[in-house]
């Protein structure tokens, strides 16, 4: 049996001033309702369950904007948004309910960060990737665990070229990351095993199809996914951002499968030149699906909104669905909360779930 604890956020007080900018950019209109995640698509209707959970509170953080959540030995662990933050990295010890010091202050300096944007434990370390200063930075996590000082070091640099947006650690050389928009080499893959070192591919996985003209900058920043890494590290999965496919990869063989449902939601953008880069941007019709999850040797957990993006600049939700690593729907979670998850965690062992929600 699942227990679920919710973790409040309280919000930080914004001033938000409206700037008129003025950009030209070159609009061209490509077809993207043809483009396939894969060749073979396995849909579902509906889960084999559903349940209605209660949640009991945790505790209330009050020391940023978490993007993601970790939780290992009954510890969470949590990265804050980028914007105005004093910090990036804090833990919460479940067990004596108390938070821990900041770790890497903002700034430029040795063990500060300016654009922490991932995060991540590989062994007995813990990482946080600076998209922004091209960095990765870590520390021993059972200091942090004990509560004790702790200085987090760079380690290893990670170049704009090779820029990526989700990114786990394979091994202490090699890590899985998301194939970057940025690549100078525009090649059609989705998730690349890299050297880290010397950034050099050793292994790709994942294509897209019927892409036609279509732009593969475009198409890679259309497709947005979340990239999760089973804690075992034979395989890896992909949850779209605007479309209720999950795809999973045997990071061995190379096998793969896309399962969608039960909504079917296609994805759909708009496609812009500017100076000579590609981006893409939400129509009215783009649903907003998968916004963040979570995964166990077991089970992958996803976060589900089902709102249009367009009117709903935060379109979180507050279900989750449950697969299994064989792409098995198993079953769909409706929390009994007006909260909307914004991160999620959940324990090695399957037995506690932890959402957190913005107030």
């Amino acid at each position: 049996m699942i227990r679920f604890l919710g973790f409040l956020q309280k919000k930080e007080k914004l001033i938000l001033i409206a700037v008129l900018l003025v950009t030209i950019y070159s609009c061209n209109k490509y077809d993207v309702s043809k483009i396939l995640v894969s060749k073979h698509i396995t849909e579902f209707e509906s889960f084999p369950q559903e349940r209605n959970i209660n949640l009991s509170k945790l505790a209330t953080y009050k020391s940023g904007t978490p993007i993601k959540m970790l939780f290992e030995d009954s510890t969470l662990f949590f990265l804050n948004l980028n914007r105005g933050m004093k910090c990036f990295l804090k833990a919460y010890y479940v067990q004596n309910n108390s938070f821990s010091t900041d770790y890497i202050p903002y700034g430029r300096g040795p063990g500060e960060s300016i654009g922490g944007f991932d995060i991540g434990i590989y062994k007995n370390k813990i990482w946080v990737y600076d998209i922004t200063l091209q960095k990765i930075l870590e520390a021993d996590i059972s200091l942090i665990k004990s509560g004790k000082p702790v200085e987090f070091h760079e380690t290893h640099k990670i170049p704009t070229s090779h820029m990526r947006f989700d990114i786990e650690f394979l091994s202490s050389s090699t890590f899985l990351g998301l194939s970057s928009p940025y690549d100078i080499n525009n090649t059609n893959t989705k998730i690349e095993i890299v050297e880290i070192e010397s950034q050099e591919i050793r292994k790709t996985y994942g294509e897209f199809y019927n892409i036609s003209k279509i732009p593969i900058e475009a198409v890679k920043r259309g497709f947005r996914k979340f990239l999760f890494v089973k804690p075992s590290k034979d395989k890896a999965a992909l949850a779209y951002l605007a479309t209720d496919i999950l795809e999973i990869f045997d990071l061995r063989s190379s096998k793969s499968n896309a399962i969608l449902g039960p909504y079917k939601y296609s994805n759909d953008f708009n496609i812009f030149n500017r100076r000579g880069r590609y981006i893409t941007e939400e129509t009215k019709s783009t649903i907003s699906t998968y916004t963040g999850g979570a995964v166990t040797n077991n089970y992958i957990y996803l976060a589900y909104s089902g709102l249009k993006t367009w009117e709903n600049p935060s379109p979180n939700g507050n279900v989750i669905f449950v697969f299994n690593w064989e792409g098995k729907p198993v079953e769909k979670l409706v929390l009994n909360t007006d909260y909307k998850i914004s991160c999620l965690a959940v324990s090695e062992d399957d037995s506690k779930l932890y959402p957190g929600f913005p107030l």
